[in-house]
C-alpha cells in the first residue's frame, strides 16, 4: 500500500472581484497561498473578458500560483468578447481531461474533469435553479459509479447540505468538507453551498485529516473550501 498526503482546494473566484466589486485577483491568489493545495478546484473563471480587462485568468493564476503551473479551462459561455468557466490547477500533470456539459435550460454550465495517476478531480459551477441541478444527478453518479479510481467531486454547487440536490447525490458520493460551514456570502455567510466529495465506491481510501473553511471575507463572494486528506493506494502486482 501507498499513502499519499492530498489538499484539495475548491473556490468560487467571481471571476477576480472581491465584495467590494473591485477586481483585484492578487487577493484571491494570496488565498490560495495560504493553503498552498495540490489540486486548486475554481468556478467564474473568465478569460479575456471586458470586465477582468482581458486578463487570461487561469493562465495568470497558473504563473502566480506555481508549483500549480498545470491548468485546465472548460468553457461554460462566451461571455464580454472572451470566456466564462471552470478550471482546474494542479502541480501534477493530468493524464487526461474531459469537457462534460450539463443540462441546464438557463445558462450553459459544464464540468471540467482531469484525471490523474492516482485519482481524478471534476469541478463544476451549478445552476440557481433547483430542476436544473436535478437534472445534473445523472452525471454526477455515471461518473462516480464508473470509477475505475477514486473520483474527487468539487465545486459551487448552489445548494443548501439539507437540499433535494445533496440528499440526492449523497446516495453516490461521501463529502469531505465541513458541511455545517457556511461558506456564502463571503462577509458574513449563512450557508454552505460549496463541496469537496469523493465517489462512495472508494470512500474507504480516503482518511480526512482536516476540513476547513478559510476566514476570507473579501477576495471574492465566496469563501474557499479546503480538504487535507490522505488516500491510501493499491500498489499494482
Amino acid at each position: 500500500m501507498t499513502t499519499l498526503i492530498l489538499t484539495l482546494m475548491t473556490y468560487n473566484i467571481r471571476h477576480g472581484a472581491g465584495m467590494d466589486n473591485t477586481w483585484d485577483i492578487s487577493r484571491q491568489v494570496a488565498a490560495v497561498r495560504k493553503v498552498n493545495p495540490d489540486v486548486l478546484c475554481l468556478q467564474e473563471v473568465d478569460r479575456h473578458t471586458k470586465r477582468s480587462f482581458g486578463a487570461d485568468e487561469p493562465a495568470m493564476l497558473a504563473h502566480l500560483l506555481a508549483p500549480l503551473s498545470n491548468w485546465e479551462f472548460v468553457k461554460s459561455i462566451d461571455f464580454q468578447g472572451g470566456e466564462y468557466g471552470n478550471a482546474i490547477l494542479s502541480a501534477e500533470t493530468p493524464l487526461g481531461v474531459r469537457r462534460i456539459p450539463l443540462p441546464e435550460p438557463h445558462e450553459p454550465r459544464s464540468m471540467v474533469v482531469c484525471e490523474y495517476g492516482a485519482f481524478s478531480v471534476c469541478n463544476t459551477h451549478l445552476s440557481l435553479y433547483g430542476d436544473c441541478r436535478m437534472a445534473t444527478l445523472d452525471v454526477f453518479r455515471e461518473l462516480a459509479r464508473t470509477a475505475e479510481k477514486p473520483v474527487f467531486f468539487a465545486g459551487d454547487w448552489n445548494s443548501s447540505p439539507m437540499s433535494p440536490f445533496i440528499l440526492a447525490l449523497a446516495e453516490d458520493l461521501v463529502f469531505l468538507s465541513d458541511t455545517n460551514a457556511p461558506t456564502c456570502h463571503a462577509e458574513s455567510p449563512r450557508t454552505c453551498i460549496d463541496y469537496i466529495a469523493v465517489d462512495r465506491r472508494h470512500a474507504g481510501m480516503v482518511k480526512v485529516l482536516s476540513a476547513e473553511v478559510p476566514d476570507e471575507p473579501l477576495a471574492s463572494d465566496h469563501r474557499p473550501v479546503v480538504v487535507k486528506l490522505e488516500l491510501t493506494i493499491k500498489d499494482s502486482e
